[in-house]
């Protein structure tokens, strides 16, 4: 017995009690109806003078705001910021360990 169409298939699959789902081509997940009337995806700078889709945050609450705040950061970019506050470690301490590859960075990207 050969199915032979997704509907066929889909009433096999409940027939059986088996959870399952259809995998969305990602060419066309940004135009579906309920991924643009929740605005499930955004497009953000790229840094590098376009922009790229990004996933939006699932949770959603009246008096909050969440999701997307901005392009993802460069590889090392909060190195000296972190590091500084978190670990009270100084600023040529952060050096010292980026020089012993202890930390890593994008070296485009770097800028002292």
């Amino acid at each position: 017995h050969t199915l032979d169409t997704a509907e066929k298939f889909s009433a096999a699959m409940k027939a059986v009690n088996v959870a399952w789902g259809k995998v969305r081509d990602p060419k066309t997940l940004q135009s579906q109806i309920t991924v643009e009337a929740r605005g499930t995806i955004t497009q953000v700078d790229d840094r590098n003078g376009g922009t790229r889709p990004i996933t939006q945050s699932p949770y959603r609450f009246s008096n909050a705001s969440s999701g997307v705040r901005g392009p993802a950061a460069h590889r090392g970019e909060h190195h000296d910021e972190v590091l500084e506050d978190w670990l009270s470690l100084s600023h040529s301490e952060v050096a010292e360990l980026v020089e012993n590859k202890v930390l890593q960075y994008d070296p485009d990207w770097r800028h002292h």
